[in-house]
């Protein structure tokens, strides 16, 4: 359904995403985790074909997405981090009008336009000027938006930044009722969002594609299993030591978190021992009243992952994301220079004449101080 070949995306001199590569097939819905700046919203740009890669292809539906972008784009849906609305139409108007750039007929667009609306939980404010509404609310009409022409790939850029908790329980309850009809990628740096919502995650790290894991399998290499949260609302004495003999379980610690009657139990990672585990629970008679998911053992899996001493920006494997420039030498390899020295050298103003830099890379200053050194050096 997607594939990604070697997609490298500069800037300048400086590198945003570099020969990255992975396959999504249809149906699945995959996180891209990564920390602030790691490259997640430039991969998201170049998979929807808002933005041109420098090199490498991406193809959906075996259609190379920059060679038929026409056709392509209209097979995905795109939720960008800086949301596309216009705060002076309202609601329902908007989505008719994206849905008219989608090329849908009017009876099309009638019918999409009640499938979102219910879908995003936009039925109270279809007729709200857009303006008006909370972060939330905005969100949802982004999502709509995305999903007005029923797309096949639907790529979301941090569908939950700034949202309360329940309106976070609203979007990933949207995501997973997407899984199976349509194909997803979701950026997020919330680990817990992506061990709820999905079955694979791709690790980026500095524009590098560090890990692509099935989440169980993640979860395996932690070397702790899986780590639930149960809590009882009927709880015996000397029930977590009952829950510790029981087969498949590694450890068993209170959670402080989860209030009276909550433990923290460590199984084995196989889904098998996860279901067994639970039915012998249930029928414990302790009232089971919640069963979730931590990620502290996924956490120290990506962490491994992600942290290697072997592949930090600079060394041997990993291309630093801005290139040096030519006649660069490094600061611990420069020659010590004498107090005085150092001071004549501060005010020198470098040349460019040979590398002109782009005007993302020069230093802002105040206009006064820019004055004086440019009447200075001249």
């Amino acid at each position: 359904m997607l594939q990604v070949d070697g997609l490298t995306k500069r800037y300048g001199r400086i590198t945003a995403l570099e020969d990255v590569s992975f396959t999504i097939t249809e149906g699945e819905v995959v996180g891209l985790l990564g920390e602030n700046g790691a490259g997640k919203s430039t991969t998201l740009g170049l998979l929807s074909g808002a933005l041109s890669p420098t090199s490498g292809r991406v193809t959906i539906g075996g259609r190379d997405l920059f060679d038929d972008p026409i056709h392509t784009k209209r097979k995905v849906g795109y939720l960008p981090e800086r949301l596309p609305l216009d705060e002076q139409m309202r609601v329902g108007s908007y989505l008719d009008y994206v849905g008219r750039l989608q090329g849908l007929n009017r009876r099309e667009r009638s019918i999409a336009m009640m499938r979102v609306v219910v879908s995003c939980g936009l039925d109270a404010v279809v007729n709200r000027s857009i303006a008006v509404l909370s972060r939330g609310g905005r969100m949802r009409v982004g999502l709509a938006q995305a999903l007005i022409h029923n797309p096949e790939i639907v790529l979301l850029d941090e569908p939950t930044a700034g949202l309360d908790p329940q309106q976070v329980l609203h979007i990933r309850r949207l995501i997973l009722s997407l899984s199976g009809h349509h194909t997803v990628v979701f950026s997020s740096h919330n680990l817990v969002e992506v061990s709820e919502c999905c079955s694979r995650v791709l690790l980026i790290k500095e524009g590098h594609l560090m890990k692509e894991d099935l989440l169980a399998d993640l979860q395996a290499r932690s070397g702790e299993g899986v780590t639930l949260l149960v809590r009882f609302s009927r709880p015996v004495d000397g029930f977590d030591e009952h829950i510790r003999s029981m087969d498949g379980v590694r450890r068993v610690v209170p959670a402080h978190s989860g209030g009276a009657g909550a433990v923290e139990v460590t199984i084995d990672a196989d889904q098998g021992e996860r279901e067994q585990f639970l039915e012998r629970l249930v029928f414990q008679g302790w009232g089971l009243c919640e069963v979730r998911e931590t990620t502290e053992s996924l956490s120290v899996a990506m962490m491994q992952d992600m942290d290697l001493d072997d592949e930090l920006p600079g060394s041997a494997g990993f291309t630093p994301r801005v290139a040096p420039a030519d006649g660069f030498t490094p600061m611990d390899a420069q020659p010590q220079t004498s107090e005085g020295e150092a001071s004549h050298a501060a005010d020198v103003v470098p040349s460019y004449e040979d590398d002109p830099p782009h005007e993302s890379d020069l230093i802002a200053g105040e206009p006064a101080e820019l004055e004086a050194r440019v009447e200075r050096d001249s």
